[in-house]
């Protein structure tokens, strides 16, 4: 397919040429002779020039639309100067191009390191079903905690253990914590991964949708939006992820990758074998969109986007403070689409979800964004809200219905706690008195035991702590640069299994009891026939994940 594909590339619009070689229907058959676009500002673009017949056609250019390509490439460059050897293609969006790097770079079986909290897509839809393995890395408001990716990758090595080839990353507005990683801890995550010969797979749809939070949101334009991992990468290990979803419209499904040239030709090689290239008619309608506005005019969409944004992440912040003071932590967001928020009053996103269904509300668990999947977490404090399309009305009542929701809850145990306290009173004042029912003393069994971590409370979300609206700290300023573990921030139960000494070091793998008394020979069981059903609405994996597999030794 590649060579048919490069032959008729090759000589295709070539003056002089007779081509018989490519079946290729007549551009005269084409339904469509012109469309007419109407932009936001009122402009209407004619797209009916013969030359740009081919929105009609195969891609057949493997690096996409060539005046898209051009830009796509002149852009990044301007924005990242990637020091290295790199190249750039157009792609049918993020998700599909995550899949096929995937394919290349991973067998089944094999691990790759994610922020334990990642984008829901990858474990529901790629990690569990493909039989890949995912080891979750701790994080605090600033992303992944270098302490822990260091510790992590030690201890595998120490363990005798393969070390994963891949880090898949969101760094600006992370989804779902909404982190933003800084540039000197990116440098920091950049030389641990040369260390250990770590690929960088940078998925940055949210990069322009960074705003201020000070200011009234000012926007950051162009100009301030920070240097990526491309920008720093002298070795071609960063595989970069742009897109049009979040700055023009999702449902174009285009974006561009950026990788070393060798990289990138492998995966023009793998597209060609699932599809026949990017959509040609959404990459000719987007490249007249941007012609039409010019970088003058792109970088004003953006500032509008970023605006947009900003304006709906004071609003919901502000509803967070007046509704959900000593209800829950979180952090400001800077970037993105999501407000990230830990309940202090549940052991469990899920003990309110029914309840906040019947307020009218809905957000997603936290357990749906672990990087192992939902039901390795057996416990998750955290909700994910997003504060995209709703309007700044809608925001504010579903902060106050989930803060509403919260304060039931938290009277719930309260008046548990006060009836136990007053039946010990009696007991010691020898006076009768009713004794707890085994429903409460199941209660107060799970409030003891539903406790958490440092990490859990500051490193593994990016998270401070609010009193009356106020921001009162968390785990910012804690020196873990050195590779140290800051003191009294001992990792969450599941990071801590990415750690030097645990037996369950990457998790999305059963451990059989032999191998648990036996640490020498460690069996690790992927899930390589997970399926996936619809489960109230939410793709989880299956029982049938949990059958045994064939073992895999890690370790002779």
């Amino acid at each position: 397919m590649a060579g048919l594909r490069k032959l008729v590339t090759a000589f295709a619009g070539v003056p002089g040429i007779i081509g018989l070689h490519g079946g290729l229907p007549p551009a005269s058959s084409f339904p469509i002779k012109g469309v007419t676009l109407t932009l936001e500002d009122g402009r209407k673009l004619e797209i009916d020039d013969p030359v740009k017949a081919p929105a009609q056609q195969y891609c057949l250019n493997t690096s996409g639309y060539a005046p898209l390509h051009q830009w796509a490439k002149k852009h990044t460059w301007q924005m990242h100067a990637p020091p290295g050897d790199h190249d750039l293609i157009i792609t049918p969006g993020n998700n599909q191009t995550i899949e096929v790097i995937m394919r290349l770079l991973m067998d089944p079986g094999e691990a790759m390191l994610c922020e334990e909290y990642t984008y829901p897509h990858i474990a529901e839809s790629m990690v569990q079903p493909q039989g890949y393995l995912a080891v979750p890395l701790a994080m605090d408001e600033h992303g992944i905690l270098p302490c822990y990716f260091r510790t992590t990758l030690q201890g595998l090595r120490d363990g005798g253990k393969s070390l994963p080839k891949l880090l898949y990353t969101i760094p600006v507005g992370q989804n779902p914590t909404g982190a933003v990683t800084p540039l000197d801890r990116k440098e920091e995550i950049y030389g641990i991964c040369r260390q250990y010969n770590i690929l960088i797979l940078e998925d940055d749809p949210y990069y322009y949708l960074q705003f201020s939070t000070a200011h009234g949101g000012e926007p950051k334009g162009l100009t301030d939006l920070g240097s990526s991992y491309l920008s720093m990468d002298t070795d071609g290990r960063v595989i970069r992820l742009d897109s049009f979803s979040k700055v023009l419209a999702p449902g174009l499904r285009i974006g561009w990758v950026t990788a070393a040239p060798k990289l990138v030709e492998r995966i023009i090689y793998h597209m060609q074998g699932i599809q026949l290239g990017a959509n040609s008619f959404t990459q000719v309608v987007v490249s007249e969109i941007l012609n039409a506005w010019g970088p003058a005019g792109f970088e004003r969409h953006i500032c509008s986007m970023q605006q947009e944004y900003a304006q709906r992440a004071a609003v919901i912040q502000a509803a967070a403070e007046q509704h959900l003071a000593g209800l829950a932590e979180w952090t400001q967001p800077a970037a993105g689409m999501f407000l990230w928020l830990k309940l202090l009053v549940v052991s469990d996103a899920d003990e309110i979800l029914d309840k906040l269904k019947d307020a009218g509300v809905v957000v997603v668990p936290g357990r749906f964004s672990h990087c192992c999947g939902p039901k390795h977490v057996e416990q998750s404090p955290y909700v994910r809200a997003s504060f995209a399309s709703a309007t700044h009305e809608e925001l504010c009542q579903g902060m106050e219905r989930l803060g509403a929701t919260l304060s039931a809850a938290a009277a719930g145990p309260q008046q548990a706690a006060a009836q136990k306290s007053s039946a010990a009173a009696a007991r010691a004042a020898r006076l009768p008195c009713h004794e707890d029912s085994a429903s409460d003393r199941d209660g107060h069994a799970g409030q003891r035991n539903g406790h958490f971590s440092a990490a859990a409370k500051g490193a593994t979300a990016p998270l401070q702590k609010v009193q009356n609206g106020h921001p009162t700290g968390g785990v910012e300023g804690q020196d873990c640069a050195a590779g140290s573990i800051p003191e009294g921030l001992e990792p969450s139960a599941s990071a801590a299994r990415g750690i030097a000494g645990a037996h369950e070091a990457l998790q999305g793998l059963r451990v059989s009891s032999e191998a648990a008394r036996a640490p020498e020979r460690l069996e690790l069981m992927p899930d390589s026939t997970a399926r996936v059903e619809l489960a109230s609405g939410s793709p989880e994996v299956t029982a049938d994940a949990l059958a045994s597999q064939p073992a895999k030794t890690l370790v002779p």
